[in-house]
């Protein structure tokens, strides 16, 4: 349009309350939502401790032995407000870590292994436990509350001495790291 202010007062207003609308519009609704980067701890007024998935949804731990087997202490977990958390769906809970503990169901005394993807693998007897996680393996076992068991999913047992994938192993001679997947293990930097 051509016309310049002093020929149209009208259209002068108009067009700067236009474009102080605008700039009210992007600073606010950009500032409104912070994006947090995939894979940060967050935390808001509540004690619950949330991943952020790159599907930009919250994981939940559903309690500090889950959050232990995947992190040593709470220093990477941000604060936010409440309004900042409620803009993240919740995706479900987060699952304990394979290879850091085994489980049982309170209400059911079957000692499981946990494999990658939260499947839990039931231990065919107390040979294999043995075999698998040394003498001490009771000592590793957590109790689930029974609510938290549709979480995971329950795959065929270990009815021999395997261990499940997704298990990392340390070999303690040559302080080197494995994976476990199938049949196989195979070497990871320590880093």
């Amino acid at each position: 349009n051509t016309r310049g202010c002093a020929e149209d007062e009208i259209f002068c207003r108009m067009s700067k309350y236009v474009f102080l609308f605008s700039i009210f519009f992007v600073v606010f609704f950009v500032a409104a939502k912070e994006v947090r980067a995939s894979g940060e701890l967050v935390k808001a007024s509540q004690p619950a401790v949330y991943y952020v998935g790159d599907d930009d949804k919250r994981y939940v731990f559903p309690n500090e032995k889950i959050f232990s087997s995947w992190y040593e202490n709470f220093d990477t977990v941000m604060q936010i407000s409440d309004e900042e958390m409620a803009r993240y769906q919740i995706g479900g809970n987060i699952t304990y870590r394979p290879g850091t503990r085994l489980l049982k169901i309170q209400s059911v005394p079957t000692v499981y292994a946990i494999e990658s993807g939260g499947v839990l693998r039931a231990i065919g007897s107390e040979a294999v436990a043995r075999e698998l996680y040394g003498d001490a393996w009771a000592a590793r076992v957590d109790d689930l509350p029974d609510g938290f068991f549709g979480s995971y999913t329950v795959g065929s047992p270990l009815s021999r001495a395997n261990y499940p994938d997704g298990t990392l192993l340390k070999d303690v001679q040559n302080k080197n790291y494995y994976l476990v997947w199938g049949d196989n293990r195979r070497y990871i930097d320590s880093g």
